[in-house]
């Protein structure tokens, strides 16, 4: 396992809580091999939101997800925000450039 810290940011969304969030995200690495060219995690996400939207209020958000990287140079996440003030959930998938996560695997021989 291990612990990752960072700020996530989501654009506005007047339909659901979005802005900038610092988070730790607790991560569970499902399929990870110095050999294969992707990684799996399973990971819990938390962090408090400062809210960009008149809609909403700064807030605690949770963020159980599963994580899919390919080669450090794509990855895929799937999984819910749970928003605490309004009590609801919202599923979310994104895909993007980057993750990096298996550059812990790098090594250099000479």
């Amino acid at each position: 396992y291990v612990l990752a810290f960072g700020v996530d940011y989501t654009t506005p969304n007047s339909k659901a809580p979005s802005g900038l969030q610092p988070q730790m995200t607790g991560i569970i690495y499902l399929v990870d091999n110095k050999n294969k060219s992707f990684l799996v995690y399973g990971g819990l996400t938390a962090g408090y939101l400062f809210d960009l939207n008149k809609e909403f209020d700064n807030q605690f958000r949770l963020t159980p997800n599963i994580y899919w990287e390919y080669a450090s140079l794509i990855y895929a996440k799937v999984g819910v925000d749970y928003a605490t003030p309004v009590n609801k959930v919202y599923p979310f998938i994104s895909i993007g450039m980057g993750g990096s996560h298996m550059l812990r695997h790098l090594s250099i021989s000479f």
